[in-house]
Parts: structure tokens; C-alpha cells; sequence
């Protein structure tokens, strides 16, 4: 009979001498060949979005991509310096002039041109496409964190778009 010890030992071989059998018969197997890369699609071929305002059947999501530098820009316009001048200048590529803001019922602007806003955004999240049939109006946000003063503001929101020669801009915001 064989003791605690003896059979630790035992098992302990045993597992050792099935990983290096294991090891040389993956390493005796020749690499699998890399699939062709597809060639890249011209530039002719990349969708764009229809002047009418609808999506495009690729899906085409370049309101999204508006709407996100929008908030990325307005969550970082506080910021002194450099990185504050940077986020008002990405803010104005992507907004009008001045963005009325509304945040349940109160109304506010957000002056693009004149770099000055009293509600800064915190955060937010889970952005999805706002349409009425199948145009598109804009993005509704399920949550938008602004802060007025010392007051704070959470809620589910909607950022109004308009396409002008292809290009997204926001022009409102609404907050429950």
C-alpha cells in the first residue's frame, strides 16, 4: 500500500510527464498558414450618407461619430488652458453656434462661438440613433450627468442633429 506521500509524488510525475508529451506534440505541428488579407476597398466604395438624412444600407454612422466628439468636447471645455481652448475648438466643428440646452424644463445655451456655457457635462452613456421613420433626427442618450453651479442634473436625454453637405451638427439638447 502506498502512503500520502508516495501517491502526491506519484500523481505529481505523472501530470508532469503528460504536460511535456503534450508540449512536443504542439510544437511537432506545423504552424497554421495566415489567411490572404483582403485588399483594402477604394475610396470611391466607402458609403456615405444620403442627403435626405436617412442611413445608409452599410450603416453608415457618421451622426454618431458628431454626436460623440460633441460630448467628448463639451465634458472637457472647463478645463483650463490648452486642453480647454482644444475642447471649444472641437466643439464648434461639430455644433452650431449656440445650442439651446434644456435640462428639465430650465433652459440654458451652450455658446460655441463664445466659448461659454454655466452647465458643464460630467458624463455620459449608451448612445443610440433617434429617428422618426427612417430619417434620422438624431441620438438619444440614456444618460446625461450636467452640473449647474453646485446643482446636479441626471437624466435619459436627446441631442437634435442636422445634416448639412454631409456634415452632422448638433443643434439642441434636451434633458429630462
Amino acid at each position: 500500500m502506498m502512503n500520502a506521500k508516495t501517491l502526491r509524488a506519484a500523481s505529481l510525475a505523472a501530470l508532469a510527464l503528460f504536460a511535456v508529451t503534450a508540449a512536443r506534440a504542439d510544437a511537432a505541428k506545423p504552424a497554421p498558414a495566415a489567411p490572404p488579407a483582403a485588399p483594402p476597398a477604394p475610396a470611391a466604395a466607402q458609403p456615405t450618407a444620403p442627403a435626405d438624412g436617412t442611413a445608409s444600407p452599410a450603416g453608415d454612422r457618421a451622426h454618431i461619430d458628431a454626436a460623440l466628439s460633441f460630448l467628448k468636447a463639451l465634458t472637457h471645455t472647463s478645463r483650463k488652458g490648452d486642453q480647454g481652448a482644444q475642447a471649444w475648438s472641437d466643439l464648434k466643428a461639430v455644433a452650431a453656434d449656440k445650442v439651446p440646452l434644456t435640462l428639465a424644463g430650465a433652459h440654458h445655451d451652450i455658446d460655441v462661438a463664445g466659448k461659454a456655457c454655466d452647465a458643464h457635462l460630467v458624463t455620459f452613456q449608451k448612445i443610440s440613433t433617434l429617428r422618426e421613420g427612417k430619417e434620422i433626427k438624431g441620438v438619444s442618450v440614456e444618460l446625461l450627468d450636467f452640473k449647474v453651479g453646485s446643482d446636479e442634473h441626471k437624466g435619459k436625454g436627446k441631442i437634435l442633429l442636422s445634416q448639412t453637405d454631409g456634415k452632422w451638427t448638433v443643434q439642441s439638447i434636451e434633458v429630462e
